[in-house]
């Protein structure tokens, strides 16, 4: 009796069902996912610089949030039994906008506005793993996304000055991963992005004719995501 236990343990061990412990999860594969995005900005504008006049005129600022979808694509490996450490590519197709009154603007209907979309990571993450399904990792990577910047004020005088550009800043983040098979996982993140403050060129869409107007602007980033993972 004892010998045939023994044999029904192996067999359902080689099966990865063996006696209520599940089959350790395989992390060493590539990987295709999707799912939902939810990111929030703080934005911040101090005019430097404009018609010759150094300045330092805090012009207010504003938060902006958006649901949209996220991809990604990675590939992992494992360094050792429980930690693993992988690449990987996202894209967030999110479009936060942002605006408020210019503090100490040409009118109280002068309007600054922030607007920021075509969010593009590379990544790179380490994780250990927990118990047999689960990964908790830690990630850091690099953040590109388009900007749109626009001071308005269409009074007596029309004042219209915008500027279109791409930001660069560090992301780093926590996130917990756990398959539910051999092919899905379920996935779930929180990163921060920190723009810095950049100095912005602004065109003049008027016929003032200034090519100086200068504006400093503090930009930082909240990503929470959720989704699937296909693994192959």
């Amino acid at each position: 009796m004892n010998s045939n236990r023994y044999v029904l343990m192996g067999l359902l061990a080689a099966a990865g069902v063996s006696t209520g412990v599940s089959q350790a999860a395989n992390w060493e594969r590539c990987y295709f996912g999707g799912g939902a995005s939810y990111v929030e900005t703080s934005n911040q504008w101090t005019t430097t610089f404009i018609q010759g006049d150094a300045l330092n005129d805090n012009a207010g600022s504003a938060d902006g949030d958006d649901t949209a979808l996220a991809m990604q694509f990675g590939c992992d490996v494992m360094l050792s039994d429980q930690w693993a450490f992988g690449l990987k590519l996202t894209g967030n197709n999110n479009t936060i906008e942002a605006s408020h009154i210019y503090q100490t603007g040409t009118s109280p209907n002068n309007v600054i506005s922030y607007k920021m979309d075509d969010m593009y990571a590379a990544i790179g993450r380490i994780g250990f793993t927990m118990g047999n399904q689960g990964l908790l990792y830690g990630q850091l990577g690099y953040m590109q996304t388009a900007n749109y910047y626009s001071d308005f004020d269409a009074g007596q005088f029309t004042f219209d000055f915008s500027r279109n550009t791409h930001r660069k800043g560090v992301l780093i983040g926590i996130g917990y991963e756990h398959q539910m098979n051999e092919l899905f996982s379920l996935y779930a993140e929180y990163n921060r992005v920190d723009l810095g403050d950049k100095s912005i060129l602004l065109n003049d869409n008027t016929t003032f004719a200034i090519d100086d107007y200068t504006a400093k602007i503090d930009q930082d980033i909240t990503l929470f995501n959720v989704g699937v993972n296909y693994r192959f």
